[in-house]
């Protein structure tokens, strides 16, 4: 790049954008806003960026962001609720990538995202064991139990990574017994899992809760 060779803009200016670009493309995402709008957003950011110096890109870059958030609803409060209380799809290279950040790597920690899967920890489906033990914990019927489930699949609060190894041998095990295995994890999210006494629909919210508010830490538009 002409301009970094040159000292025309810093390295840590280009990680900052970089940084910046991600945060707004998860936000957009998890808010679900539609990208047809993103090449109109770039084409405004490179149109800006035509005639002023390259020192200045990172501030008017950050600001084309934050008014687009503004306008789109893609705020804090917005990203948390949704972050919290939307469903993530497993399989998808983002939900993973998620859950990676938000087990906090340290800067040499790299990963290969198809080493690893996404984890329920309330499992897909409910086998005897794991309804009896939602009916015993929440008083409710068995109904209401897979009614709950089913909206709390695959929310982030239920969600974790782990290598793929691990994925058969986990299956439909209680939390309990999956917890001997979260234990040993590399990635923090999953071992945290462990500070847990019980896994219900209770839980799942708390946690939710908790990875929203950090997800808005992560992926902020640059102050």
């Amino acid at each position: 790049m002409p301009c970094l060779e040159n000292d025309e803009i810093s390295e840590r200016d280009i990680l900052d954008i970089m940084d910046m670009i991600e945060s707004f493309h998860i936000r957009w995402g998890v808010c679900g806003q539609s990208t047809s709008t993103l090449d109109q957003i770039y084409n405004d950011i490179c149109m800006s960026l035509n005639n002023i110096k390259p020192q200045d890109f990172k501030v008017t870059i950050k600001d084309i962001f934050q008014k687009v958030i503004s306008k789109n609803n893609v705020d804090d409060n917005t990203f948390k609720e949704n972050f919290k209380s939307r469903p993530f799809k497993p399989d998808e290279t983002r939900t993973k990538y998620i859950l990676w950040k938000l087990s906090k790597p340290t800067g040499e920690t790299t990963i290969n995202i198809k080493q690893i899967q996404t984890e329920h920890v309330m499992p897909q489906k409910l086998n005897n064991k794991w309804l009896d033990y939602l009916k015993e914990k929440t008083s409710k019927n068995e109904d209401e139990v897979k009614a709950l489930h089913k909206e709390n699949l695959n929310r982030i609060g239920n969600l974790t990574i782990i290598k793929g190894e691990w994925n058969i041998s986990m299956s439909n095990r209680l939390f309990v017994e999956k917890k001997e295995d979260y234990k040993k994890s590399e990635f923090q999210i999953t071992k945290e899992l462990c500070s847990y006494a019980d896994w219900t629909f209770e839980e799942i919210e708390q946690r939710a809760e908790r990875l929203a508010e950090e997800a808005c830490k992560i992926w902020k538009i640059a102050d």
